[in-house]
């Protein structure tokens, strides 16, 4: 879940921490534990932004099928009734709604 870089400054400040101690050295076991403890701070950081991201993700795809749900439960003809691109009825409304997305990315009006 979170990176190497922090998991493993982690590990050192606690090495760094356990040797000061062992070795009777305050700066050793400070420095230690201020690199452990900033480590743990950045994978917690990591860790709130990640919840922060899925909730987001999750938000935009429940608004996502709720308007899936609102384009079924309304008939297609309601949407745009006076856009209408071809006079053919044998076109589909799906190859209908095509034709004025090409026409309007490429420009092409009929005349």
């Amino acid at each position: 879940m979170s990176g190497m870089k922090e998991q493993s400054d982690k590990l050192v400040g606690s090495v760094k921490e356990k040797m000061g101690d062992l070795l009777n050295n305050p700066q050793l076991k400070e420095s230690g534990k201020e690199q452990a403890d900033q480590a743990t701070e950045l994978i917690q950081k990591k860790k709130e932004r990640l919840k922060e991201l899925e909730d987001s993700y999750d938000e935009l795809a429940a608004q996502k099928q709720d308007l899936t749900k609102a384009q079924i439960e309304t008939p297609e003809e309601d949407q745009n009734p006076t856009e209408h691109v071809s006079q053919a009825p044998h076109i589909s409304p799906k190859q209908e709604r095509e034709e004025i997305r090409m026409k309007h990315y490429t420009g092409i009006e009929e005349k």
